[in-house]
């Protein structure tokens, strides 16, 4: 599949594009366990482990496959029900429904859930975060039926942790998030 985003965890997060015949190209030392994920706008993201063979200059070909997957949007208004523009909402796969967890608030602060996006990704869990438009909605591709939880932050309101949304054939809309004024 030509140009889908491959992605190798070293020290440093490296990013490849694929060419036409669906191939990325990383150098890795000799003898290292790397993990690698792949995405693709409408398709499930992926990912596995490889260990490089310790002998320098050996090949290792590590083949991912992409599923077809849900497109959702979700609407961030103020709670006047005005969109909020530039908002980031982080879109996170669960297991299963969370029964316990309610939408949770803390203080904005810029970059708060990146690192923690970052590392669930290649520990096999869906995970993407959108900028909403002027419009106030943002959209997310490669989800499956079940449940996401959403994190939104936008400088002058509170922070929302965690808000539970459920993905149903076949696909769309999330609804509205409705965020208040920061103290």
């Amino acid at each position: 599949m030509e140009g889908a985003v491959v992605s190798l965890d070293t020290s440093e997060e490296t990013n490849e594009r694929t060419d036409a015949q669906g191939r990325a190209e990383f150098e890795v030392a000799p003898g290292a366990s790397v993990r690698v994920a792949g995405r693709h706008e409408d398709f499930r993201f992926a990912t596995a482990r490889a260990d490089v063979p310790p002998e320098p200059g050996v090949t290792t070909e590590l083949v991912l496959v992409l599923e077809r997957a849900l497109t959702v949007c979700v609407r961030i208004e103020s709670h006047l029900g005005l969109p909020v523009a530039g908002a980031r909402v982080g879109f996170r796969e669960t297991e299963q429904h969370v029964r316990s967890l309610p939408d949770r608030f803390i203080p904005y602060r810029p970059g708060a859930m990146e690192g923690f996006h970052r590392q669930q990704r290649f520990e096999g869990q869906y995970q993407e975060t959108r900028v909403t438009g002027a419009d106030g909605r943002c959209c997310v591709s490669g989800v499956q039926p079940g449940f996401l939880g959403l994190t939104v932050e936008a400088p002058g309101f509170v922070l929302i942790k965690w808000h539970e949304a459920e993905v149903v054939e076949p696909g769309g809309d999330l609804g509205v998030i409705r965020l208040m004024p920061a103290a």
